[in-house]
């Protein structure tokens, strides 16, 4: 572990690739990488993975399923846009200067796949992402991003677990 991180500490033009969703896994991921891994010349890449909307019956009966799944994509990408935001401003409060870009994804494989993706796609250095602290069982039946990702990723993870 220590030679895979010294190397990506050592290297220049990092692209970092932070998984986001608004929650405080991805707040802590963040406060972490700013004060422990970041470095001036960094590229952030935020990255928020949404499943497509699921219509229920009465939404493809009531105004028709384009309509419906129209709307629930629309809340997605503004839900998105504020998020953007509140990283960018998260990201000044913890002193990253960095160049800072926000990829959005809807992704029906799950958030993982959709991470892996874009890591692929962004030929990121490495990334970086909150846990949620499952146990064994529940992960089993509620499914794990961050094991998803630490399992298919090509490039090293980085797993931020509960205080």
């Amino acid at each position: 572990f220590r030679s895979i991180f010294q190397r990506i500490n050592m290297s220049t033009n990092r692209r970092i690739l932070l998984a986001v969703d608004g929650s405080e896994h991805s707040d802590r991921a963040l406060k972490f990488y700013a004060e422990s891994i970041w470095q001036p010349g960094d590229e952030v890449i935020f990255v928020y993975c949404v499943e497509p909307p699921r219509l229920s019956l009465s939404d493809m009966v009531s105004s028709g399923a384009s309509d419906a799944f129209a709307r629930g994509v629309e809340s997605a990408v503004q839900h998105g846009h504020r998020l953007a935001d509140e990283l960018r401003a998260k990201c000044t409060v913890l002193g990253v200067t960095s160049t800072v870009r926000f990829v959005e994804r809807m992704e029906p494989n799950g958030a993982g796949a959709a991470i892996v993706d874009v890591s692929q796609e962004e030929a990121v250095t490495c990334l970086v992402l909150g846990s949620r602290g499952l146990g064994k069982f529940r992960r089993t039946f509620l499914g794990s991003v961050s094991d998803y990702v630490l399992h298919h990723s090509r490039k090293p993870v980085l797993i931020v677990p509960p205080q």
